[in-house]
């Protein structure tokens, strides 16, 4: 044990407990917490793991939890003021929170240039926890402004690492670090050249070492620098850097360069850049500082001092350093699931010190997820059982022999950790030995034996220092007049009661003025059984020694015993002034002695706050056994602290013990099969209690869960990382049935499991239909490609063909998607393939339909020309329109997975953005049937040839609307039983759709090869009628069923030639009128003028054709 430790002279004022059913203890659900973080923790692990702690110590303590993180722009090079900006910005936001945190963690890079806006909050009442940058900054200052400070002595960081850079043969060195604000960095730097210096013992020179600051943004000119150092430098064998960013930047460097002699490099912090250079033994050392175990522990005590108003008398405490060098091997850890810890010590639970203290290892049990057994009742089951923090005494009596046994007996049941107090080194030091050191079982000591914790291998000591407790209450007894004590001990042979009493006379002789410590005071050994006889010792220590006008007790509990005697022989009335015994002080509390001393027969008491005792190493040593992580400080002091009758209205019942759990939770413990009965059913899915019997009361299933207050509820993520989603494992309830068949297939449990799938058979129909009209489409678009030029196939419009053709793969794709197990992903997929697959296999085909009502419905000769361009332009404003739409639900109203029918999607909104794509796809379909309707009564020749193409357009268009109807209706598909069969419905839909523009493209390459073969031309001539003169030009023969037939294309009509034709015809219009005039007379002519008249159009029609495609293709 430290001389440092044993001298530290530390009193926690005002932390006395009020016991009794008045006390308004507070609710943890009203504790707010802020950790303040100046580093990016999606970029930098050591901020990554305090977040992960910070926000797991606040989940398990029940507390509000709020993490703030700088900007990482705001950082400015090589030194903080982006840092204290924001730092300063955040310190005014959270002092100016209403209602105000109970507490804020941060670190103290740079102390000066944030200190009074700390100050505020310290003002507020607002208490503040530090870590990280800042250990020499709280050290070093007599009144702090946080309550303690976690993480490592840097200073002391840097001369371990100096001393181990002197040790593998470091001759000079070079120390790097990037913010030269940061009290941190350049205590390490520091306390490395002091170390260094000192452990080295090269003959060259000093050893010294040069601290470097460099812009670690900037890593080339970090590198030219330091190459340039080792030119000039033959001895510098040895870096050190702040960050793995920059130790991996050296290593690269001194590889670069092949020196003949080797650099070592270490770096101050361990990240995943260190990971991977200790692997490869590029550095021969990293440390770290437990972060994770630091945020976890921060929220811990933050929260605990907020509702019990103790706190540790340690002005820092040590989380780091850990020394990683290459080759380490991560500790030993277990799942809390097979974690015991075994408690053992020298006081039973009926004490009212000790049950106290049992109060406390039993919410530490409940904090961190563990059982708590107490082996001292009848029918307890003590048998290493796991998950489990059990308690153990002698029994009634101090009975050290009975308590060796128990030691044994817990060491036997293989406990991860053990808790033990040593009230005599001299008889129970051998046992712990065996124990500890030869079974091998990490141990820490409470209450009593600090001082000889250290050499007997128990990793820590929980307690007060005893000797300074009795300094402090001598001291007070001496200011209240007494000039001689009698020091009552209840129990003979605890070395810590015998070193109260010793630290009494030290106390008391040093305020006297005496030099013998011996003289001023007496002990007297008592039985708390035997209350006759402690009254008649009492009476006889007094009577025999008339100098003894004061009294210390050793323990509350035998206040009363002590108090008694007292008050009947006269000694004690209430009168200092005038009674013979001017003062009594005490050690503990309870309600006897707390009524003691608001009457004023007891001036004092001297508290180790034994509640802290027990609650701070049940977590700590849970922490180490499932994480590997532990405290580093080898004596964390719960006291002394002193109370008196002032101090007890002014904690107004903060003390001990903490609130019951019934108070903190607000909830009832009814689920006794519940491993943490109090957090069923609070509204928060705690994965404890998520197990066959209890399944937390319900808070894991959305179905079943109750939020109980505005603080938990039901399912709600509350710090943002993912924490109380549901996880619904229940089978009793319709989702959490769901959830295991989807995972179970072929569970023969899973009640008709075969209605919320897809038949296999019918999945493997559809995926084989789907990919064929896929290959068949793609193969197509090939065969387009190839045809384009083709006269035939140039007027079917070889661009719109492909577009229908890529709607229906899209179409084909997304049968694919249904016929497969469901996820949120495919959802989307599946949402935006829809529409876009309908838009373009219907819109091209109804926008030819326009073309074609356009030409043949067009009762005048004026000329319509409606190029492809234009077309395409149109399919494009239907596609962005459907891409918009689509693109707004999901991001507003994302796809999950509906736990209450198993392979179906859930989007809030699915109804109104499923409105919005039938509302926009309905001009279109709309437009379709009309242009149909019309082109069906179309009664001219030259349309003949086309109706084969319009009637199949027609049958396919109404059958994709009727099919995509049904795809819209269930694109989300909501909770039903006929999951199966719905999923079955879309897939043949979308098939439907897919097929269709293969058929279309199939019928033109039917027409395109029926062509090919009849493909002799004949000449057609227009006889002279009436003077007109004659037409000539070539035609298909007419028993030739092509797709374009003379007369009428795709491509719009064209005006501005023969201008001759136009004349014609109008003269021909003029016979034709004359003509009706005799209509009996001239019939037989005006018919066959009528006939002339349409064999002129088509031919005028079919030359206007040609000329377009020898305009395309050049000819």
């Amino acid at each position: 044990m430290s001389t440092m430790l044993r001298v530290v002279m530390i009193f926690v004022l005002a932390a006395a407990p009020a016991i009794g059913s008045e006390c308004p203890c507070k609710n943890r659900s009203a504790v707010s917490l802020v950790l303040l973080q100046y580093g990016d923790p999606t970029s930098d692990r050591p901020f990554a793991q305090t977040l992960a702690g910070f926000l797991e110590g606040s989940k398990a303590m029940r507390v509000r939890a709020t993490p703030i993180h700088i900007n990482p722009a705001l950082r400015a090079t090589n030194s903080l003021p982006g840092t204290t900006a924001f730092m300063n910005q955040h310190l005014d936001a959270i002092a100016s929170m209403d209602p105000p945190p109970s507490g804020v963690i941060l670190p103290l890079p740079n102390y000066p240039a944030i200190a009074s806006k700390l100050s505020v909050l310290v003002s507020k009442g607002i208490p503040v926890i530090s870590f990280g940058s800042g250990w020499s900054v709280v050290k070093n200052m007599a009144n702090p402004p946080s309550l303690f400070h976690m993480g490592a002595d840097e200073v002391a960081t840097g001369k371990s690492a100096g001393g181990l850079a002197a040790r593998i043969g470091g001759h000079r060195a070079m120390c790097l670090y990037d913010q030269s604000d940061d009290v941190a960095l350049t205590d390490r730097c520091s306390g490395f050249a002091r170390g260094f210096n000192t452990s080295c013992a090269s003959t060259v020179d000093a050893c010294p070492t040069q601290s470097l600051l460099i812009d670690s943004s900037d890593l080339t000119a970090m590198q030219i620098m330091l190459q340039d150092a080792i030119a000039a430098n033959a001895n510098l064998n040895v870096v050190v850097v702040s960050t793995g960013a920059i130790a991996a930047a050296v290593v690269r460097l001194i590889g670069n360069m092949a020196l003949p002699y080797k650099i070592y490099v270490g770096c101050f912090i361990s990240d995943q850049y260190t990971d991977a250079l200790l692997a490869s033994e590029s550095l021969f050392f990293a440390v770290s500082r437990q972060e994770y175990l630091m945020g976890y522990l921060a929220a811990t005590l933050l929260q605990y001092y907020v509702t019990t108003g103790q706190k540790f008398a340690n002005p820092t405490i040590s989380t780091g350093p850990v020394f990683l060098t290459p080759g380490y091997t991560t500790p030993k850890t277990a799942s809390i699931d097979n974690v015991l810890v075994e408690q053992v010590v020298h006081g039973r639970a009926i004490d009212p010190f000790w049950g106290v203290y049992a109060t406390g290892a039993s919410e530490a049990a409940r904090d961190v997820g563990l059982r708590f057994v107490n082996c001292d009742v009848a029918g307890s089951v003590c048998d290493g059982t796991r998950r489990t923090l059990t308690y153990r005494s002698p029994g009634n009596q101090f009975d050290l022999t009975t308590m060796a046994t128990k030691l044994l007996t817990s060491a036997s049941n293989a406990p991860n950790a053990m808790i033990l107090s040593d009230p005599s080194t001299q008889v129970l030091g051998s046992t712990i030995n065996q124990v500890v050191k030869t079974n091998g079982i990490p141990a820490v000591g409470v209450n009593a034996g600090g001082n000889d914790a250290e050499s007997l291998g128990l990793l820590m000591f929980f307690g007060s220092n005893e000797p300074i407790a009795g300094q402090a209450a001598g001291k007070q007894l001496g200011i209240a007049g007494v000039t001689k004590a009698l020091c009552v001990n209840h129990e003979l042979g605890n070395s810590a009661l015998t070193q109260r009493c010793q630290g009494l006379g030290t106390g008391l002789a040093a305020y006297r003025g005496v030099s013998d410590p011996t003289t001023v005071y007496t002990m007297l050994p008592i039985s708390l059984t035997d209350v006759s006889g402690t009254a008649t010792a009492i009476t006889a220590a007094l009577q025999n020694d008339p100098s003894i006008n004061g009294v210390l007790v050793l323990g509350s509990a035998a206040v009363s015993s002590v108090l008694l005697p007292l008050q009947q022989a006269g000694w004690v009335t209430g009168h200092p002034s005038t009674d013979r015994v001017k003062a009594i002080g005490s050690f503990d509390l309870d309600g006897p002695l707390q009524a003691a001393i608001q009457a004023g027969y007891v001036l004092f008491t001297v508290l180790q706050q034994q509640h802290m005792q027990a609650y701070m190493p049940g977590i700590a040593m849970t922490l180490r056994s499932s994480t590997g992580l532990n405290l580093l400080e080898s004596w964390i002091l719960t006291g002394p602290s002193l109370m008196t009758n002032s101090s007890i209205a002014a904690v107004n019942c903060q003390g001990e013990p903490a609130c019951p759990s019934s108070m903190e939770y607000n909830v009832a413990a009814s689920e006794s099969s519940c491993p943490r009965p109090e957090w069923a059913g609070d509204g928060w899915c705690d994965a404890i209690n998520n197990v066959p019997g209890c399944y937390d009361g319900g808070d894991c299933c959305s179905s079943t869960c109750v939020s109980k207050t505005d603080y938990f509820q039901c399912g709600s993520d509350l710090y943002g990382q993912g924490m109380n989603r549901f996880n619904c494992l229940d089978r009793s309830t319709v989702e959490g049935e769901a959830i295991y068949c989807n995972a179970h297939l072929s569970d023969p449990t899973c009640v008709n499991t075969a209605t919320k799938y897809m038949p296999a058979g019918v999945a493997a129909m559809f995926i084989a239909l789907a990919c064929t009209a896929i290959a068949c489409q793609v193969i197509l678009l090939g065969w387009i490609a190839s045809q384009r030029k083709t006269r035939t196939l140039f007027y079917a419009s070889p661009p719109m063909l492909a577009a229908s053709l890529a709607g229906g793969i899209l179409a084909g794709v997304f049968a694919l998607l249904t016929s497969v197990t469901q996820t949120a992903s495919i959802c989307t997929a599946r949402a935006y393939l829809a529409p876009i697959a309908v838009t373009l296999a219907l819109s091209p085909n109804t926008l030819k339909l326009f073309r074609f009502y356009k030409i043949f419905r067009n009762k005048t000769m004026k000329v319509v020309k409606i190029p492809n361009a234009q077309l395409l332009l149109g399919v494009a404003a239907l596609l962005v329109a459907d891409i918009v739409v689509v693109s707004v639900w999901v991001g507003a109203s994302p796809f999950t997975m509906n736990l209450r029918t198993p392979n179906t999607c859930l989007s809030p909104l699915d109804t109104r953005f499923v409105i919005a794509l039938v509302v926009l796809k309905a001009p279109l379909f709309l437009s379709a049937m009309y242009f149909s309707n019309s082109l069906s009564r179309t009664t001219s020749k030259s349309f003949d040839v086309f109706k084969v193409d319009v009637g199949a357009i027609t049958t396919f268009l109404w059958v994709a609307v009727i099919s995509f109807a049904m795809i819209i209706v269930v694109i989300v598909v909501v909770g039903t039983s006929a999951n199966g069969t719905v999923l079955a419905l879309q897939t043949a839909a979308a098939v439907i759709i897919a097929a269709g523009p293969t058929f279309l493209t199939v019928q033109r390459g039917i027409i395109v090869l029926q062509d090919a073969r009849d493909a002799s031309k004949t000449k057609v001539t227009v006889k002279n009628f009436s003077g007109l003169g004659t037409i000539s030009g070539t035609q298909r023969p007419a028993s030739t069923s092509i797709g374009k037939p003379a007369g009428a294309s795709d491509e719009d009509a064209t005006s501005g030639e023969h201008k001759s034709l136009a004349a014609a015809i109008a003269d021909l219009k003029g016979q034709l009128d004359r003509a009706t005039l005799d209509f009996e007379t001239k019939m037989n002519v005006m018919v066959r003028a009528q006939e002339k008249l349409d064999a002129i159009r088509d031919e005028y029609m079919r030359l206007v054709v040609e000329q377009e495609y020898q305009e395309a293709h050049g000819k």
